[in-house]
């Protein structure tokens, strides 16, 4: 039998737990009786739980944006995204190395140099307007806008 349910925020993730009572014989009628009033705020908290849940696992299911590098260009040329998102830039231009770069007073970001076929993951941190450059190609533009 449930007598109580509860939820708990760990590593930022909510476990939904039911603790079980064992029941003895002399007491079957009262376990009854309790179990019915236990029911309903057991469910309104699984509920609570679920709903509170809800917005914490949306923000960690974001897919990265995607941004290649080939032709000596960023594409696209520019992104608007959520504070805490992630740009993925992709080197996918044949033999020649990048290096992306973001150098403002609210965020800073250094890839070092990317060879073909590497990721460099930026996660901006803070809103504002943000120019991501190339160290190697000085005409290579990223424009991004962080809410």
């Amino acid at each position: 039998m449930v007598i109580a349910a509860g939820c708990r925020l760990r590593r930022g993730r909510i476990r939904l737990a039911a603790f079980a009572a064992p029941i003895h014989a002399a007491h079957a009628g009262t376990a009854v009786a309790m179990n019915s009033g236990v029911r309903k705020p057991a469910m309104a908290i699984a509920i609570l739980c679920f709903v509170y849940a809800i917005p914490l696992l949306a923000g960690t299911t974001a897919q990265p944006y995607l941004v290649t590098q080939k032709g000596q260009k960023f594409n696209p040329g520019l992104l608007s995204i959520h504070r805490g998102e992630t740009v993925e830039i992709f080197n996918d231009d044949g033999e020649l190395i990048h290096h992306a770069y973001v150098d403002s007073k609210a965020f800073s970001f250094d890839s070092g140099d990317q060879e073909p076929g590497t990721k460099a993951d930026i996660v901006f941190s803070a809103p504002g307007e943000f120019v991501v450059l190339c160290g190697i190609h000085p005409k290579m533009r990223l424009d991004v806008v962080v809410k």
